[in-house]
C-alpha cells in the first residue's frame, strides 16, 4: 500500500524502496508472481532517477531481488533471469561492490548451465572460487567449489570433477 501512495503522490524515492521491500517481502512468502510485479515496478520507476551510483545501487538490490522469484517462475535457464542476473553483474562492477558478487556469480552459473552454455558456465565457477578464497569465509568456499566440481563433470572431466567435491567434503562441518 505505501509503495502504491507514494507512486501515486510523485515521491519516486521513497516508492522505489518500497516497492523493492514489498517484493522482498511477497518472496519470502513465496508469493513470486506478486514479488516480481513489484519488483519490475520499481525498475520501471528509476528511470526518473538521474543517472548516478546511488541509482545504481538501488537498480542493484532490485535486480538481486528479482533473481531468485525469476528462478522460481520462469526457472533457471529463463531469459528474464540470465537478463536480471546479467545486468546485477554489471551493476556491482560499477559500483564497486564485491560482496554482492558472489550471489550474482551463482545466479549466472546456473543460468549458463541450464542453457547448456558450459564453457561460460566453468568460467564463472573459476570466477566465484577465486572471489570466495579471496573472502577466506568457508560457505563461499563450499559453494564456489561445488559449483566447480559440476562445471567439471559437465565439461567431460570426472577425475577434476571429484578432486573438487572431495575439496567441498572436506570444507563441510556437519555440525
Amino acid at each position: 500500500m505505501l509503495a502504491h501512495h507514494h507512486t501515486a503522490a510523485g515521491e519516486t524515492d521513497q516508492a522505489i524502496d518500497q516497492w523493492l521491500r514489498a517484493g522482498q517481502r511477497a518472496a519470502e512468502r513465496s508469493a513470486n508472481l506478486e514479488a516480481i510485479a513489484h519488483l519490475r515496478r520499481g525498475l520501471e520507476l528509476l528511470e526518473y532517477l538521474p543517472d548516478t551510483d546511488e541509482r545504481a545501487r538501488r537498480e542493484l538490490a532490485l535486480q538481486m531481488a528479482l533473481g531468485m522469484p525469476l528462478i522460481a517462475v520462469e526457472g533457471y535457464s529463463g531469459e528474464e533471469t540470465g537478463a536480471a542476473y546479467d545486468r546485477a553483474r554489471e551493476l556491482c562492477e560499477r559500483v564497486g561492490d564485491a560482496q554482492q558478487l558472489l550471489p550474482i556469480l551463482y545466479g549466472q552459473f546456473v543460468f549458463r548451465m541450464a542453457r547448456g552454455a558450459r564453457p561460460a558456465a566453468h568460467q564463472l565457477a573459476e570466477e566465484f572460487v577465486r572471489l570466495a578464497e579471496e573472502q577466506g569465509e568457508e560457505g563461499p568456499a563450499l559453494a564456489a567449489r561445488r559449483l566447480l566440481g559440476i562445471a567439471l563433470f559437465q565439461r567431460g572431466d570426472p577425475s577434476a570433477s571429484r578432486t573438487c567435491l572431495e575439496k567441498v567434503l572436506a570444507l563441510y562441518d556437519s555440525s
